[in-house]
């Protein structure tokens, strides 16, 4: 049953964005090879969340700076065996920024990423399957979190100042053409 949502989500997703079907098919592969697949045990990889999160004006995005990748990133984590991952997403951005006057800026997930995390304190290398959500806020003030060395507030037309991450920039993209449709 848990696996129902997720590739409801992904199908989903397809209709909006029909030219990513290989990236879409490497998740079902994923989540139909492997039971455990919300679980950061799983070794070669697990699901995550995060959030494109935009502030009341929509015109910047939310980044962190992240302590042990040394990189502008969205607030996000682990699913660690929660199948919701719309719910993991709000969490993980509770967690990361105190905000907590999130917003869906549109249903199901918004944009999908598979990145590699490096090998750190005793933990192997593995995959990212992450699912990202659209949200605002109408809350500026966030506070500090200990996994990010900085957090800030960005404009869209800024972000690729701060980092040349593909995935980012893709995230500004898509977000540029959801506000401008």
């Amino acid at each position: 049953m848990h696996r129902n949502q997720i590739i409801s989500l992904l199908n989903s997703y397809l209709t909006l964005y029909p030219k990513e079907l290989d990236l879409v098919n490497s998740f079902k592969d994923f989540i139909n090879t492997y039971d455990d697949c919300f679980e950061r045990t799983q070794a070669l990889g697990h699901l995550t969340a995060s959030a494109c999160l935009l502030n009341s004006n929509l015109d910047s995005m939310f980044l962190l700076y992240h302590k042990k990748l040394k990189k502008w990133l969205q607030p996000g984590g682990h699913a660690d065996g929660n199948t919701d991952l719309f719910s993991v997403a709000l969490t993980e951005v509770h967690e990361e920024t105190g905000l907590c006057d999130l917003n869906p800026l549109m249903q199901g997930i918004f944009d999908l990423d598979i990145h590699q995390i490096p090998a750190f304190n005793g933990q192997s290398a593995h995959l990212h399957y992450d699912c990202r959500f659209l949200l605002n806020t109408s809350l500026d003030k966030f506070m500090a979190n200990n996994e990010s060395i900085d957090a800030a507030w960005v404009k869209l037309d800024e972000v690729s100042k701060l980092t040349s991450e593909e995935s980012i920039l893709r995230m500004i993209r898509k977000t540029k053409a959801f506000l401008n449709r």
